[in-house]
């Protein structure tokens, strides 16, 4: 039972950074597709949020921004500044700053994917084995 459960606590640790690395990839999704409108119509803020409100492949994504789900504080700063600044620049700015933070996603997702692929194995045997050494105690 002690095995299970702290096995459990590796897989949900690579839970974690797997959501880590969605939450990313979400992140990126948006700013192109917010590029891509400004970049071919001008759409006001509440048709850009509309629209990514209906991607099926952002259903996941909470546009309150309530739950950023980024343990870097000023990262999520700057996702909740970019969001607040949707519509109020000129769309070059605004094209600037989607392509600035989808690159900056973009490499913070790669660092996230590496840790993932290096530890994924190395979560799950620290947590089998820390249950068997904690049942070894107990026992």
């Amino acid at each position: 039972m002690i095995t299970a459960c702290s096995g459990f606590l590796g897989i949900s640790l690579n839970s974690y950074m797997k959501k880590q690395i969605d939450y990313f990839n979400m992140l990126i999704v948006i700013c192109n597709k917010i590029c891509i409108m400004l970049e071919h119509s001008m759409p006001d803020t509440d048709e850009i949020i509309s629209s990514l409100k209906a991607d099926p492949s952002l259903k996941d994504f909470d546009f309150t921004l309530n739950s950023i789900q980024i343990e870097d504080k000023a990262f999520s700063e700057k996702i909740k500044n970019f969001f607040d600044s949707i519509g109020k620049y000129d769309s070059h700015s605004q094209i600037k700053l989607a392509k600035g933070l989808s690159s900056e996603c973009g490499l913070l997702k790669e660092k996230y994917q590496q840790e993932y692929d290096k530890h994924y194995r190395l979560n799950i045997s620290f947590g089998i084995l820390s249950g068997l050494m904690l049942s070894l105690i107990i026992i």
